[in-house]
């Protein structure tokens, strides 16, 4: 059997040898913490992620603009805008003029340019000779549909010669004078139906300018 000493010693044998139990061993030191850690290595904290900018047109401003606000487009069907127009003096032959126009009801525009050279005589006989003289019929229009009715903008300017009186206007040979009509004209339409938008005299050659328009939806 063992003595007591024996025993002893084999206890302390045993305690040595434990881990963490080494002669002249200190204990493991705690692991630092993350500050501690970047101060040490000099290591910069990761940037956050940026934000996605909002895309224009999007943000608040954007979001207080209620659609009503950004007044009335109409519908998004054709219109098409018919224009008669007739200059006459008494019981002389009239000047007439027609043409259409086919333009969208959201309110867009649709214009025509037109262009013509009118020969006329200058100065009598054996002395006279014949010029000619450039005419121009230009329309604009704008449609704006809501329901059955159409509210329309015209813008006309329309030239055209007639026949004058003997001596009537200076500066120009007998018998001939050119004529020009303006307008531009709001009116609203009932589908397919015509209305006389102008009724005007010519203060040169007392002629009678009508204009006569209708608006129809082309559906």
């Amino acid at each position: 059997m063992f003595s007591w000493k024996a025993l002893r010693f084999l206890f302390a044998i045993a305690i040595l040898c434990a881990p963490g139990h080494a002669l002249g061993q200190e204990p493991a030191p705690a692991a630092p913490v993350v500050g501690e850690a970047r101060e040490k290595t000099g290591a910069k904290p990761a940037r956050p992620a940026p934000q996605a900018k909002p895309a224009p047109g999007a943000g608040p401003a954007a979001e207080a603009t209620p659609a009503a606000t950004r007044g009335p487009r109409g519908e998004y069907v054709n219109v098409r805008v018919d224009l008669k127009i007739r200059a006459q003096k008494g019981a002389s032959a009239p000047v007439e003029k027609t043409l259409a126009l086919v333009t969208v009801g959201d309110n867009s525009r649709t214009a025509i340019r037109t262009k013509s050279s009118i020969p006329f005589s200058v100065g009598t006989k054996p002395n006279g000779g014949v010029q000619y003289q450039s005419l121009s019929l230009n329309a604009d229009a704008r449609a704006r549909v809501e329901g059955r009715r159409i509210a329309v903008m015209l813008t006309l300017d329309f030239e055209f010669v007639t026949q004058a009186r003997e001596g009537e206007v200076e500066g120009r040979a007998a018998g001939t004078v050119t004529s020009s009509v303006q307008n531009v004209i709001q009116a609203v339409f009932e589908d397919g139906k015509p209305l006389v938008v102008s009724d005007q005299v010519d203060a040169a050659t007392d002629y009678r300018v009508t204009v006569e328009a209708k608006a129809t939806i082309l559906r």
